[in-house]
């Protein structure tokens, strides 16, 4: 896999942010486009699931891991459902 330019990076620690803070309907959105290439979107899997993590930490005592759970579990999920995709 190519290294990844900075700008890369930062966009994609910029939309795991927004995606963490929004509706479930987006992060349906960010599923399925995961999900459509997984091997060339697997640094954005592994953002948001580690936003949702960090939005746990973030609420203290107060906080639920049922985001993240959530997360990890569609992620999962859509994985297992999705045919194998070629090794390369």
């Amino acid at each position: 896999m190519p290294t990844r330019s900075l700008s890369w990076q930062v966009r994609i620690k910029i939309l795991a942010s927004l995606v963490t803070q929004f509706d479930s309907g987006l992060k349906a959105e960010v599923l399925s486009f995961i999900l459509e290439d997984v091997r060339a979107r697997l640094d954005l899997a592994f953002a948001w699931l580690y936003q949702e993590y960090n939005a746990y930490l973030a609420a203290g005592t107060s906080g639920s891991l049922d985001k993240y759970e959530d997360c990890l579990i569609r992620l999962l999920s859509g994985l297992q459902e999705k045919p194998d995709q070629k090794d390369g």
